[in-house]
């Protein structure tokens, strides 16, 4: 438009333009990604007209377009009750998908109140239908004393069908209208107060990021004035009221209310689930665990994807528009809207339930690294932050204990012991202070697991400086229960270093650089899930982590050969009858102890499995190692392209969260760079024991796989793990095959990295070589 005034361009010399085709020809002169630079237009405007370009700052482009509820409402553009059963199981699935987008990170105001059948509004106009009816219900149930204890007043309260003397019944005054105003009205209230609920369990848990979930309300109600046991008992009213309206013969009503009885179930369960999971020292958690698997049967029926056989009108579309709410999202930073898919929203919301059931189970855990583990597992299925909330408030109850009953002093003591402190030290003071000083360290390492995938790295960057004050410390208080738990040895300071190495072993030193160990390599594999390392980067990153898997099996094997000296050593003391008999004694008596941790050693599965898949993990990286490196040394490898820095600014940039650690000791790049020099290696002969140490590792795996005792998640992760190892040995004997030939003319060599895509499925890539 050119020089018109006023809004529409009506003025003297306003004028219309069609500007496609120019816009057109500058969209094809930019690439993706690309922008205008020139004089006076800079990369600051650059990015400021890309932010103005993007669908989620166009909350005030159509402001002439805007109408509000009110506006919809008195041109009928909604319709306030719903019009039938059908519809309200077709709204009900709806808002079930955009609760499930807020939970993902989506805003309240454009999620779940997008429905406009939940707004204050429209619930005010519902009221007046509900009110004599709710009140004729109540007037009819018999009175129920009080009960008499606190679990007598729990199972009261997760009883969502109240026995009655006699069925409730309507009148010939309660229209169809009344019966679906007040149905609607208790099932739209129900999940206005699940999302109360569920808020407050995750601002409890207090794990939740900005991209992870948006705490704003825009002061839209979440049930605050009405607490759990109302709504349920507001449930049970709408359950008899469907049962009341089937049994009156109503045509409107005939074979459609087991759906909406099936939803009005699956929120009153869902409402008694995250209040039992809520109170004091998960005491809740056990009554829960049944009622998420009652939900689990509902999945099929409830879910988004049950009203696929429905085609829905337009005047029921009608009611979702997150443009209704756009004065109060004017004042929020922007986002985009939820897609609302039927098919990825019935898989998280079966997902939902099963990582619910998932939570519950995690409360048997016993031991430190169990939990670990399973946190570790549990983290890769990406729950939702209102499970992981939930865990958060599970591994650190009121009373100060994990699941409410273990301390978290025990726990790491417990592992000390696993690991293979002896029993002579655990029981010096030093030991236990040494524990106490362990224990928010370990905390921090359990609450960093349910983080999200992204924060985790970036939350284990922070934490190893902790750690590595964590090591000198462990050096301080081995230091002096060395000194207590020997009295008859000379003093440190007299020792040569022959004695000191034939008496001392750093025990606590060497359980904080296993478990450091472990951050470094859950940092390390997070980068190739997250997609953040470029492919020239690959050889570093599988160098590093080769070596932190080799010190990893290194550390631990150190402290069982001290183990299996101390005890020969021992033995020959118990035997010695030179020795005064109280020395014999102790030290036939030690021998028992040690010997004892030594057997629990070689049976303890986990431990077991663990060395295992950190053996297997080695050997791969050993192989995909030599395998880029004898790629680059053919010239199959492309140069990389480094617009910022260099190769060892590269480097430094990804390992500097490892440099503050006294052990590991860091690898500065110079390391790298030697032993990754092309010169010093054959092509052929690179290729050669690339292959060789995935065939390695491709026959530990296979043996693995047929042990008994390995758990399903364990399989499915050797399974994953084995089909990498088997592709890139094929690639390996490709580039074998054709090493020796010279490129075509005009070939430009390409190499990828390809990923297994399952959730359970590990993350080490596929090396494809193309031309």
């Amino acid at each position: 438009m050119d020089g018109g005034e006023g809004e529409g361009g009506e003025g003297e010399r306003g004028r219309w333009q069609d500007a496609t085709a120019e816009v057109g020809a500058l969209c094809e002169a930019l690439g993706l990604g690309g922008m205008v630079m020139r004089e006076g237009f800079t990369l600051q405007e650059s990015m400021n007209a890309l932010e103005l370009m993007s669908p989620k700052m166009d909350t005030g482009m159509n402001a002439d377009a805007y109408e509000d509820l009110a506006h919809r409402l008195a041109k009928g553009k909604i319709r306030v009750p719903v019009e039938s059963l059908e519809e309200l199981d077709w709204v009900a699935a709806q808002v079930l998908i955009r609760e499930l987008a807020w939970h993902d990170g989506h805003l309240l105001a454009a999620s779940v109140y997008a429905c406009a059948h939940l707004c204050p509004q429209t619930q005010s106009l519902l009221k007046p239908f509900v009110r004599d009816l709710f009140k004729r219900w109540q007037d009819q149930q018999p009175d129920t004393p009080a009960p008499a204890s606190k679990s007598e007043k729990r199972s009261a309260t997760a009883n969502t069908a109240k026995d009655t003397s006699q069925p409730f019944a309507l009148l010939e005054d309660d229209t169809d209208e009344v019966v679906l105003a007040s149905v609607s009205f208790v099932l739209f209230t129900s999940i206005i107060k699940s999302c109360g609920v569920a808020r407050l369990c995750i601002r409890r848990g207090d794990i939740y990021e900005e991209e992870d979930w948006s705490s704003q309300t825009f002061g839209l109600p979440l049930g605050e004035n009405s607490d759990v046991p109302g709504t349920l008992e507001m449930i049970n009213f709408a359950q008899d009221v469907l049962r009341a309206a089937q049994a009156s013969g109503r045509k409107a009503f005939a074979g459609k209310c087991e759906r909406i009885a099936q939803h009005l179930l699956f929120r009153a369960l869902y409402l008694q689930a995250l209040h039992e999971m809520l109170r004091p020292n998960i005491e809740g958690w056990s009554t829960a665990e049944k009622l998420w698997a009652q939900m689990a049967e509902l999945v099929p029926v409830v879910g988004p994807a049950s009203v696929s056989d429905i085609e829905p009108q337009e005047r029921w579309k009608a009611a979702f528009d997150a443009d209704i709410h756009r004065k109060l999202l004017a004042s929020a930073p922007p986002r985009a809207g939820p897609t609302c898919e039927t098919a990825p929203a019935q898989l998280a919301f079966a997902n939902f339930i099963a990582d619910m059931q998932t939570a519950c189970a995690l409360r048997n855990t016993d031991t430190l690294f169990a939990m670990y583990n399973a946190l570790m597992r549990f983290s890769r299925r990406t729950p939702s932050i209102v499970v992981r909330s939930l865990v958060m408030l599970m591994l650190y109850c009121e009373n100060e204990l994990a699941m409410g009953r273990i301390a978290y002093e025990g726990w790491i003591m417990d592992d000390l012991q696993a690991y293979g402190v002896p029993v002579h030290l655990r029981e010096t003071e030093e030991c236990r202070n040494y524990a106490k000083f362990a224990v928010k360290h370990m905390y921090d390492v359990l609450r960093m697991l349910l983080a999200n995938r992204a924060r985790q790295r970036r939350n284990i960057a922070n934490l190893l400086p902790d750690w590595a004050a964590m090591q000198q410390e462990a050096e301080l208080y081995d230091h002096m229960a060395f000194v207590k738990a020997n009295p008859s040895l000379p003093r440190l300071e007299d020792m040569t270093r022959e004695q000191l190495r034939e008496n001392m072993h750093f025990y606590m030193g060497s359980w904080a650089t296993e478990w450091t160990i472990r951050l470094m390599l859950h940092h390390l594999t997070l980068g190739f899930e997250l997609d953040l390392y470029n492919i020239n980067e690959y050889a570093a990153v599988f160098w590093y982590g080769q070596d932190l898997m080799a010190r990893f099996l290194a550390n631990r094997d150190e402290t069982t050969k001290f183990n299996m000296e101390l005890l020969n050593r021992l033995t020959r003391s118990a035997e010695d009858s030179s020795l005064p008999k109280k020395a014999q004694r102790s030290a036939a008596a030690r021998c028992v102890g040690l010997r004892k941790l030594i057997g629990e050693q070689k049976t303890n599965i986990a431990l077991v499995k663990e060395r295992l898949c950190v053996e297997v993990e080695r050997l791969c990286l050993d192989g995909l190692l030599r395998f880029v490196i004898g790629l680059a040394k053919a010239g199959r490898f492309p140069p990389p392209q480094l617009e910022f820095g260099s190769d060892k600014i590269r480097y430094n940039h990804r390992f500097t969260p490892y440099s503050y650690l006294a052990m590991p000791r860091f690898l500065p790049y110079e390391s790298f760079a030697q032993v990754t020099n092309m010169e010093n290696y054959e092509t052929r002969q690179l290729l050669e024991n690339a292959a060789l140490f995935l065939e390695k590792a491709r026959s530990l795996l296979a043996s693995a796989m047929k042990a008994p005792n390995m758990t399903d998640v364990e399989k499915a992760y050797f399974k994953a793990l084995f089909k990498v190892v088997i592709s890139n040995n094929v690639n390996v004997t490709r580039a074998l095959e054709s090493v020796d030939k010279p490129l075509p003319e005009g070939a430009r060599p390409h190499v990828e990295a390809q990923f297994p895509s399952a959730k359970d499925s590990c993350f080490f890539p596929v090396i494809v070589s193309k031309e």
